[in-house]
């Protein structure tokens, strides 16, 4: 839901992430970063990948905020780029469920809208440039509001508190001088029409606003968050100690339990950075989830929570830096779009992303049920494709003869890949790539390896007999000379089904400290490799019996991505 501040069309420079699905035969790419962030341990992951279709294309808008009122009736709102002053904003609408939109725009709005709250569907409020608008009739006529709180500056978000008729707007920052234009760091309006200001101190955008009960909100702002219990009247603002950033999406499952989303706000590009932070006790503390996978200037615009362990959060994958000493950062996407889920609250893993433009919000009705807005003017839906269902064998009746009993289907699933060299850097194994012998590959689940296998010489490795479940494959040590795959691939096995992974590697950098070192290789390292791939289950695993004349399985088959590029 949050603003780009210029165009997105170059695409990241270092990174590619290739995803081919046999199944579903749906290509999709996804970029995931060469370092992983974050303090917590990864937890067992739900991997469906979602079927993603384009509901609405606008090329001439960049959205920037969309909000449903319900699961039929929804709002979007975008308009034009940062560089770009003349023109409209607009805004898109829904009434069956996100299957077909209109776009349209808001006569006297200039540039864009970024703010946008619905109360039910015909009340909506938004703000973007200095300018407020409200509907009462579905979005057919649109009437400007009117400020006399002295605010004359940019305007980043709104929300509806769910009290009366009373909205906020998130501003860009108070000055206590009042000629300079920045009287309030809220705009509130108890009527929804007449706005006054709201200072609380430190000029800092708000940019996201939630009210996860009726009169009691917080605000996504950089390094802190900001909090009223009294519909907005007075806030507090609580410094997320520990956990710097600077903040875009915030999203609560209750008044105790937030999480907020977004990039660095340090001057210091080459060290990790988390951007997800999460609170149980109403912002007093924060902590930083795992984030699978994401370098280090990567960001996220928004987050949305289905519950206190469910949850997807949207952005781009690497953001403009600027020039040393100051290192200072826009919200320029030089990327690509990312989206990622988690389903215990703490840690956070890619799924696959329908664009390779910067995503900039989304609603989430359920984790199989999710829209999203890109810059690029689509608005898209996700979903789980049904599951096949086997087709059941009649057995004839009306024959003397015993009819012999059908072969059972398997009630384990397999788990098959191979270690290789990627020559050419494409993240794909492609002809002529050799495998790789001595990969120690694991299967996990809560941290723990229940499944390990070692590559063999070719490079095969694979694990038999895998009870159904939620895993996440980890490259527990890389073949000798090569570099760990820091990429763990979370993903769910159902019975009959295999799924093979293609583990991309590169050669560990030539030594460069003194002009007399030399880079040895090891004649014998693969000495120990078997000529077949090995799968021990870890002690608690019981081998079960294999069938024999089952039914062919379901392939699905993923490439994981390469660490391309080293950070000091």
């Amino acid at each position: 839901m949050r603003f780009p501040s210029s165009p997105r069309e170059s695409r990241s420079r270092w990174l590619l992430v290739a995803i081919s699905i046999v199944i579903f035969a749906i290509p999709v790419v996804a970029s995931i970063a060469s370092t992983e962030t974050g303090l917590a341990s990864p937890a067992q992951q739900t991997a469906y990948p979602l079927t993603w279709t384009e509901v609405h294309n606008s090329p001439e808008v960049h959205w920037n905020t969309l909000d449903f009122v319900d699961r039929n009736v929804g709002y979007a709102v975008g308009g034009q780029d940062w560089d770009i002053t003349s023109g409209s904003s607009s805004f898109g609408k829904t009434t069956d469920g996100g299957r077909t939109w209109t776009t349209a725009l808001i006569p006297g709005s200039r540039h864009f809208q970024i703010g946008l709250s619905c109360k039910d569907a015909n009340t909506c409020w938004t703000s973007g440039t200095n300018q407020m608008w409200r509907t009462t009739d579905g979005g057919a006529s649109w009437r400007y509001l009117s400020n006399s709180s002295g605010y004359t500056k940019w305007l980043w978000s709104a929300k509806w508190t769910g009290v009366g008729d009373t909205v906020l707007m998130g501003t860009t920052g108070y000055n206590a001088d009042p000629t300079v234009g920045y009287t309030g760091n809220f705009l509130r309006a108890t009527d929804g029409l007449s706005f006054t200001a709201v200072p609380v101190g430190g000029m800092v955008v708000q940019w996201d606003i939630d009210c996860p009960v009726p009169g009691t909100c917080y605000s996504a702002a950089r390094d802190a968050v900001f909090r009223t219990t009294n519909n907005g009247a007075n806030w507090s603002r609580i410094t997320t100690v520990g956990v710097p950033g600077r903040y875009y999406g915030i999203s609560c499952t209750d008044a105790n339990s937030c999480w907020m989303v977004g990039k660095r706000s340090d001057g210091k590009p080459t060290t990790p950075f988390t951007p997800i932070i999460y609170t149980t006790n109403r912002g007093a503390s924060w902590s930083q989830a795992f984030v699978s996978g994401l370098g280090i200037n990567g960001m996220f615009w928004d987050v949305e929570m289905v519950d206190a362990q469910h949850g997807y959060a949207v952005g781009c994958s690497e953001v403009k830096i600027g020039p040393a000493p100051d290192y200072l950062s826009s919200e320029d996407c030089i990327g690509q779009g990312i989206i990622y889920r988690t389903d215990d609250g703490v840690s956070w893993f890619p799924t696959n992303s329908p664009t390779a433009a910067d995503i900039t919000d989304l609603s989430v009705f359920g984790m199989d049920d999710v829209f999203l807005l890109d810059w690029a003017g689509k608005i898209w839906h996700g979903a789980l494709l049904p599951t096949p269902t086997p087709t059941a064998t009649s057995v004839p009746t009306a024959t003397p003869t015993t009819t012999p009993s059908p072969t059972p289907t398997p009630s384990t699933g397999i788990v098959a890949g191979i270690a290789f060299h990627d020559l050419d850097g494409d993240a794909w194994r492609d002809a002529g790539e050799p495998g790789l012998a001595n990969a120690e590959l694991a299967l996990k689940q809560a941290g723990t390896d229940v499944y390990t296998a070692t590559s063999a010489a070719d490079g095969a490795f694979r694990f038999e007999q895998i009870e159904p479940g939620q895993y996440t494959l980890i490259e527990n040590a890389p073949p000798p000379g090569y570099q760990t795959n820091p990429s763990g691939i979370a993903f769910d096995i159902q019975a009959n089904r295999t799924w093979t992974f293609y583990v991309g590697h590169q050669l560990q950098p030539t030594p460069t400290a003194t002009p007399t070192a030399t880079a040895t290789a090891t004649a014998t390292a693969t000495a120990t490799s078997t000529n077949t791939a090995t799968a021990t289950a870890a002690p608690t695993a019981t081998p079960t019996e294999t069938p024999t004349s089952t039914p062919t399985p379901e392939a699905l088959q993923r490439h994981l991505p390469l660490l391309l590029h080293n950070f000091p």
